[in-house]
């Protein structure tokens, strides 16, 4: 039956989280567990995905049982430069119909565990990526900025101290982004399933996965190469003083 509107609802904030700490105490039912990922059943429909990278996935869950969950998620992660991201997508069953995935939804038979796993973790990871996205186009503006002040004046304006929070906050978005990215590989459900193996590279190519990927990690190239010369003239000012 199709949904009136999206019934997958991915929250991802800016930080790594410690799974088995989401968990512990929890009136939820977890229904698988490892050290990058949870699986909680709600209700009999219902289910919930937490990733290690940051990201926690709804299926068909109401508004009242995801906010508990998504504090959680945010107390866990520490201070939160912005409010959580939040991207949407509808899982179909209907019994009978091939499994395919598009733009905005996948018809499958089921709502298996296998199914949610694979659904959770590829929202999961583009709203991971739409996070990191505006962040890194964040600090790519503010070397732009900081190349204008060179060009135009010969140097950079501002304390030392304030280029040095700037490269320090460069270097963790970095670090945080490659976390989230080393984790593109297929998951393991789909190596002896081919049903559940095509409709997770339909999946990737409906949220642009890859490139998007490629994208992302063009910036971040830019950015290492830029914070290097930054640091590079921070120390050459320092000895200078």
């Amino acid at each position: 039956m199709e949904p009136k509107g999206p019934n997958v609802h991915a929250y991802a904030i800016a930080d790594a989280i410690a799974v088995r700490s989401f968990v512990k105490d929890l009136d939820q039912e977890v229904v698988k567990l490892s050290k990058t990922q949870a699986v909680l059943k709600l209700d009999e429909h219902s289910y919930a995905l937490v990733h290690d990278f940051g990201a926690l996935v709804f299926f068909n869950a109401t508004s009242e049982v995801q906010k508990p969950l998504i504090k959680r998620l945010v107390d866990l992660g520490g201070p939160q430069p912005r409010e959580p991201l939040v991207e949407d997508f509808s899982v179909v069953v209907a019994p009978g119909e091939r499994s395919s995935a598009g733009f905005d939804k996948i018809v499958v038979g089921e709502l298996s565990l296998p199914i949610v796993e694979l659904v959770g973790l590829v929202v999961g990871q583009s709203a991971a990526m739409e996070y990191y996205e505006d962040d890194v186009d964040r600090i790519l503006g503010r070397l732009d900025v900081l190349a204008d002040e060179v060009a135009e004046g010969g140097g950079f304006r501002g304390s030392v101290r304030t280029l040095n929070k700037f490269i320090g906050e460069g270097l963790r978005l970095r670090n945080r982004v490659i976390f989230t990215l080393a984790l593109l590989d297929s998951p393991i459900s789909t190596w002896d399933d081919e049903v559940l193996d095509r409709l997770h590279r339909e999946l990737r190519s409906s949220f642009g996965i890859e490139d998007r990927y490629r994208a992302l990690d063009h910036k971040l190239a830019t950015i290492h190469d830029s914070l290097q010369i930054i640091d590079a003239w921070s120390a050459a000012t320092k000895r200078r003083h």
